[in-house]
């Protein structure tokens, strides 16, 4: 939630906090921006260990691009 706040104030989100949660987050408070850059940034972190969970995360978000990222990987 910190990192939602901080960013809701300064703009400003450092890589290594963007996390699926923060994905919801910024769907649940309508952040769009934050949303894409959520997005993009877990897109680059797919790996055999996380796709199912980023991408029930991005079904049930309605991350569109995120989600097919995680199909594409998959397949």
């Amino acid at each position: 939630m910190a990192t939602l706040l901080k960013y809701m104030y300064t703009d400003i989100v450092e890589k290594d906090q963007i996390t699926a949660g923060l994905l919801c987050a910024a769907n649940k408070y309508e952040l769009m921006l934050l949303m894409d850059i959520c997005q993009e940034h877990l897109s680059t972190t797919l790996d055999v260990n996380n796709v199912a969970d980023i991408f029930e995360v991005a079904y049930l978000q309605d991350a569109k691009e995120l989600k097919k990222h995680a199909i594409s990987f998959m397949a």
